[in-house]
């Protein structure tokens, strides 16, 4: 426990568990209960974004199979959504990673780095990060299944033209 314990004067100290946290100031200051606070905000944001991101991972093949005849559509679609979801995660990943510039004092960036260690949040980052290079690996593998099917029905449209010119010459 003495590995989570913190003390900026002879007057104060904080001891992180990880179900509870033990604060003592005796100037009444609560920026490490803040602090705290704010690193089980972002648990909580990165656990929603694991979720979401399984969640649209998981949607990925079923779009995929009920391609049919209008797949075109469903494609870029699915291509728009993975592009919009990966920029929402990227802005809210850029956003917990500035978090600790904002601080400037070392006692409390000690303090937030190891509570984002005690409570798991680098798991759980590393989560969202396997499953953000998964998202981006789709949309690449969508993007070019757009391409292909954009060049074939150009392809089929020359043809088509070539085919028109053919029988009107025919006539």
């Amino acid at each position: 426990m003495d590995r989570y314990r913190y003390s900026y004067s002879t007057e104060d100290l904080a001891l992180l568990g990880f179900d509870r946290v033990l604060i003592l100031d005796s100037e009444g200051i609560w920026d490490v209960a803040d602090l705290v606070e704010f690193v089980h905000a972002q648990l909580l944001e990165l656990s929603y974004y694991d979720r979401v991101l399984t969640e649209e991972l998981e949607l990925v093949p079923q779009v995929l199979r009920e391609r049919g005849f209008w797949g075109y559509g469903r494609l870029q679609r699915l291509r728009r959504r993975l592009m919009a979801r990966h920029a929402e995660i990227a802005d809210v990943k850029a956003r917990m990673e500035g978090a600790l510039r904002i601080t400037e004092d070392l006692f409390y960036a000690k303090i937030y780095r190891a509570a984002l260690e005690l409570y798991g949040a680098h798991e759980l980052e590393r989560s969202v990060e396997e499953k953000l290079r998964a998202l981006e690996a789709t949309y690449e593998m969508v993007t070019e299944e757009v391409v292909h099917l954009r060049s074939q029905a150009v392809e089929v449209g020359i043809l088509a033209l070539i085919a028109f010119e053919v029988v009107r010459a025919l006539l």
